[in-house]
């Protein structure tokens, strides 16, 4: 699977062709004009980051569905602190987060998140649900699941 024919990021995984029998599969990450590779074990350490959970929503993920994340992105707009491919920039994410967050900061992220009940509250199903109390509102201040977690 490869994003970047699409313009955005994505994952290729190179799998060992018929016949031949190298070392493990070699994790591609590509990200705009750049190409990251992740060794199997690196990419072992980032999943047990935070046992096999996503370290933004907090949901489990499966090893073979964790994406890869840059706490602070190797490049992005506005942002001159970019990250590195060090273990300690590196974040295992849920598919819906990696896409959600980008290539942005993380306070640009949590921002990002704590607008969604004010962009939803315009769709008329959603004002539906809050009115037959099926959709409860709780607006808090947004705190990452590596956040709560000692380290």
């Amino acid at each position: 699977l490869s994003g970047s024919d699409r313009g955005g990021a994505g994952i290729s995984i190179h799998a060992p062709r018929e016949g031949r029998d190298p070392p493990a599969p070699e994790l591609v990450l590509c990200g705009g004009d750049g190409v990251m590779a992740i060794s199997k074990s690196k990419r072992e350490e980032v999943y047990q980051k935070y046992n096999g959970h996503c370290a933004y929503c907090g949901r489990e993920i499966a090893y073979k569905d964790m994406q890869v994340d840059h706490f602070l992105p190797l490049r992005a707009w506005g942002i001159e602190d970019t990250g590195t491919d060090d273990l300690d920039n590196l974040m295992p994410a849920c598919r819906m987060c990696n896409h959600y967050k980008r290539a942005n900061s993380l306070e640009t992220f949590r921002r990002y998140i704590e607008e969604i009940p004010r962009k939803l509250r315009d769709n008329y199903i959603y004002k539906v649900g809050v009115a037959y109390g099926e959709v409860v509102e709780q607006e808090h201040p947004v705190k990452f699941y590596f956040e709560r977690q000692e380290r």
